[in-house]
Order: structure tokens, then C-alpha cells, then sequence
């Protein structure tokens, strides 16, 4: 129980703070933009840049911890697809934005927050192989198959390659590979630049909190319907389970993997969800259920750590 507290407290109280600073006009919807556009770019990247290129490579990379979740996330992706496509019949566009809600996890937010709180730097590697997962094959895949829907026109090849051209200009992606390289090298930084990367890393999880609490402070509850409950049983139920399972049915899985994999798969939905359900005309059943997950989530995590032991 005092695990959970030390937890879940901290991250309330950010998120509160979020959550009034809005409420009480205290920042502005702009000044939120700007924080998560630092944190994305500037805050998250030293974070994975410093911590990865200072850690063995063999320590980095797992595989059977990269493979099982990505398996995990793959089958949630083409379930909740499906689902969509084939039972509920929304457009194929429409249909991949909902996969993509479904097996994608806000780990470089909330998830950077809540592992480095539970396990400390022990966090980086699963943090790094998940990020990697999901920024790289998840969005690309769900990408592809939204913009199929639109361009009948271009070819596979040609969406692959507008997919993957964005993607590596991504920072975040940018910083695990040069962070990986420079692990590989066994590189050192100067004092200066490791001074200045932990300094900026150390803002990245407390303003992440901040800016979803404040995006909490746009929830409607009107907006809670059908489309919000199945994709929040979708996330914060089946995820942390089919995950769990893939972990645990691979071979050279340890307690530790299974461990951090539960925990990144119970957290709440992508923030890109909500951004990916305006571009491509479903706002109203991607904004809810970003937003819910988020309080959601909270429970479901205080769940997994009472009934599932660390084993760091």
C-alpha cells in the first residue's frame, strides 16, 4: 500500500495542479501546447539521449520483451480494426485511428512518470523498446492504412515511404537511435553536456503530468458513451492482459519484463490518438477516451501494484 501511495500521490497532485491551472486561467490552452511540444522535442529526447548512450547495449536491448510486446500490440491493433471495420462499420481510415487508440500506450508521457517512479533508471530499456515499438511500427502501420483510405490512388510503396520519411523526424526516435549508438560506443559525455542532458531529462516526467491534467480540464462527461467504454476496456483492460500473456507465453521472458510490460500497457491512451481522431474526422470518439483513460488508468495501475509484487 505505501508503494501505491508513493506512486500515485505525486502524480494526483501534478495532476491536479494541471487540472487548476487551466480551471483557474491560470495558463492558457496555448501555454499547454508549448509545454508539450518541449517536452516531445526537447525534454523526453535528452531524457532517452542521456540514459540510453550511458547504459550497456546489452543491458538495453531485450528481445523477448520487444518481440512479446510487439506481438501483443499487433493483435490488439487488428482486433480493435476489426472490430471497428467489420462490426461497428466505420470506414477503413476511421477504423485503422481506433486501432491505433486500442494497442498504443501514453508511454512518453504518463509511462516515463510512472516507471521511472517504481523501478528508477532500471525503466530506460523498456521505456526505450516500447517507445520504439510504438512510434515506429504502430504508427507507421496505422498511418498506412488511414491514408489507403483516402489515396486509393498511391501506391503502398508510396505510403510506406511518407510514413517512414515523417517518422525520422521524429525527436524522440532521433534520440533512441543516437542514444543506442552511443551506447554501443560506449560513449562519454563531457561533464557540461551530461549536466545539461540530466537537467533537461529531470523536466520531462513533472511537466508531462502537468500538461494531461490540464488537458483533463476539457473532459466532458456528456461525451462518455458507448464508443469511450469499449475503447477504455479495450486499453486499460485488454491491453495490460494480452501483453501480460504474450510476456509470459515467450520464451527468455523474465519477471521483470512482465512486470514493466503490464505496467506500460495499463496506462492510458496515445495523447496522437486524440490528435490522429481530428485529423482523420472522428473527433468526438477519440477526445473522451484519452481523457478518461487517463483518470481511469490511475486505478488500474494502483490495482497491478497491489496485486502483482516487484521483482526489481
Amino acid at each position: 500500500m505505501e508503494q501505491i501511495i508513493a506512486v500515485i500521490l505525486p502524480i494526483l497532485i501534478i495532476l491536479a495542479a494541471g487540472y487548476g491551472s487551466v480551471f483557474f486561467k491560470m495558463l492558457e490552452r496555448s501555454h499547454i501546447q508549448a509545454i508539450s511540444q518541449y517536452i516531445i522535442k526537447i525534454a523526453l529526447p535528452a531524457f532517452l539521449l542521456h540514459a540510453l548512450s550511458t547504459r550497456p547495449f546489452a543491458e538495453i536491448w531485450q528481445a523477448p520483451y520487444f518481440f512479446a510486446y510487439l506481438i501483443g500490440s499487433l493483435l490488439l491493433f487488428f482486433g480493435t480494426y476489426l472490430l471497428y471495420r467489420k462490426g461497428i462499420q466505420l470506414p477503413q481510415t476511421q477504423a485503422a485511428v481506433m486501432g491505433f487508440g486500442g494497442s498504443m500506450s501514453n508511454t512518453g508521457f504518463i509511462g516515463t512518470a510512472v516507471l521511472t517512479l517504481l523501478i528508477g533508471q532500471a525503466a530506460v530499456p523498456y521505456l526505450a523498446m516500447t517507445l520504439m515499438i510504438e512510434n515506429i511500427i504502430m504508427l507507421t502501420l496505422m498511418l498506412v492504412l488511414a491514408e489507403s483510405g483516402l489515396s486509393q490512388h498511391k501506391s503502398l510503396h508510396e505510403l510506406c515511404y511518407a510514413s517512414l520519411k515523417n517518422i525520422s523526424k521524429n525527436p524522440v526516435i532521433l534520440s533512441i537511435i543516437f542514444g543506442l549508438i552511443g551506447s554501443m560506443l560506449s560513449i562519454q559525455w563531457p561533464d557540461a553536456v551530461a549536466f545539461s542532458l540530466k537537467s533537461l531529462a529531470a523536466t520531462a516526467s513533472p511537466l508531462a503530468i502537468l500538461v494531461i491534467g490540464a488537458n483533463l480540464a476539457g473532459l466532458d462527461l456528456k461525451q462518455i458513451g458507448q464508443d469511450v467504454t469499449i475503447m477504455c476496456s479495450i486499453k486499460l483492460l485488454l491491453m495490460p492482459l494480452v501483453i501480460g500473456t504474450a510476456l509470459y507465453l515467450m520464451p527468455a521472458t523474465t519477471p521483470k519484463m512482465l512486470y514493466a510490460g503490464i505496467i506500460l500497457a495499463a496506462l492510458p491512451m496515445a495523447s496522437a490518438f486524440g490528435i490522429y481522431g481530428q485529423i482523420y474526422g472522428i473527433p468526438e470518439r477519440s477526445a473522451a477516451p484519452v481523457m478518461l483513460s487517463t483518470l481511469l488508468s490511475l486505478l488500474v495501475i494502483a490495482a497491478i501494484l497491489h496485486f502483482v509484487p516487484s521483482p526489481f
